[in-house]
């Protein structure tokens, strides 16, 4: 929407260019002196629109690189888990998204990785069965995009990524929907291998 209005913007400087140039030429009396003074006037004009123009191109190419609008973070969902029937907390489709948004940022995907360790949820959304890992100590240290597969590298001390298989399951469920949001990203791994072990 916003890159919509800012090309609205641009049209319409460069029409209202065209025609404050049409008219200024029309307004002269016919005398060479007069004529010469409109067309000066007309040409310093086109160059300040034209560096209007060129201003507002750059900061419209400039505000691409920032990613805006909401993102989802998936969690375990204790209701819906009881509604699919299975047999404890395994089936991946038990870990639903809850909505968030995001200030403009230029690291959407690190940014939703560090909101899904903080883990807060809303009152409404415990209500509705949603259930967040509690971190204490986990932090994410880098990630790396390469042919499609996120590596991701975690800082943590008390291994609270690990632990049983269920609960390595919901937590690698949990972080792979939430980064696979992004068109970018087609895999999730990890370069040292300790992250999400049983």
């Amino acid at each position: 929407m916003f890159f919509k209005y800012c090309r609205r913007i641009v049209g319409a400087s460069a029409a209202l260019l065209i025609i404050l140039s049409v008219i200024s030429q029309l307004s002269c009396d016919g005398s060479k002196t007069a004529l010469e003074e409109c067309r000066r006037e007309a040409d310093s004009l086109r160059t300040d629109m034209q560096v209007l123009l060129d201003s507002l191109s750059k900061s419209i190419e400039l505000d691409r690189r920032y990613f805006r609008g909401p993102i989802k973070l998936f969690y375990f969902n204790v209701d819906s888990a009881r509604a699919y029937g299975v047999d404890g907390p395994l089936d991946s489709m038990a870990v639903l998204p809850v909505e968030r948004s995001l200030p403009p940022t230029r690291t959407p995907i690190e940014d939703a990785i560090e909101l899904w360790i903080a883990g807060e949820l809303t009152e409404e959304e415990k209500a509705a069965g949603f259930v967040a890992p509690q971190f204490n100590s986990v932090r994410l240290v880098r990630s790396v995009l390469h042919n499609g597969v996120l590596y991701l590298e975690f800082d943590d001390p008390k291994y609270e990524t690990s632990g049983g298989a269920t609960r390595v399951h919901i937590l690698w469920s949990e972080i792979r929907k939430t980064v696979l949001q992004f068109p970018q990203v087609r895999e999730v791994g990890f370069p040292d291998g300790e992250e999400f072990q049983p």
